[in-house]
């Protein structure tokens, strides 16, 4: 059975694609066997079904991000980092924002008192860059985890057109 359901996506993914614009498989059982697959004899006098749809298009222009840590400073239980996030793609990028997680010792920590911090951008035209400063406070049990084991910074950048992570592993 799980042939025939490979056959039967290749034959659609064919037909969507105009490489093969008729298919027909059947599905021939034997005896202790799964079964077998033999294409069909093509019917004699039955044009193939056409396959109509939109024009080949050219790809959409891309976003592409990149992210570069700046100046990071440490005050108590709390950080101050300083991040600029980078549009290398061809396309602008709309409804920017980032998700800022963080791990230490396998488990997530709380980042200024949530399961994560939300930095919103907003529009970050192509070839254009954007610095933001952010403050990370920690609970006191969280902040000695991570000064004593280190930790991972997951910083997920969200878009209209990607989703892109990105992570640091802090180390002490």
């Amino acid at each position: 059975m799980k042939k025939a359901l490979i056959a039967i996506a290749i034959a659609v993914v064919l037909a969507f694609a105009g490489i093969a614009t008729y298919v027909v498989i059947t599905f021939v059982p034997k005896t202790g066997d799964a079964g077998t697959f033999l294409p069909a004899p093509t019917p004699i006098g039955v044009p193939p079904p056409a396959v109509t749809g939109a024009p080949a298009t050219a790809p959409a222009p891309k976003v592409a991000f990149t992210l570069t840590l700046g100046n990071v400073s440490q005050s108590g239980l709390s950080a101050n980092v300083t991040a600029t996030l980078t549009n290398n793609g061809a396309a602008d990028a709309h409804n920017v924002w980032a998700k800022v997680e963080a791990f230490a010792q396998g488990s997530r920590v709380k980042v200024n008192g949530a399961d994560y911090l939300r930095v919103d951008v907003g529009e970050l035209k192509a070839k254009s860059a954007v610095t933001r400063q952010v403050t990370l406070s920690f609970s006191i049990f969280d902040a000695a985890k991570l000064v004593q084991n280190g930790g991972r910074f997951v910083l997920t950048v969200n878009s209209d057109e990607a989703t892109q992570p990105f992570s640091y592993d802090y180390k002490p």
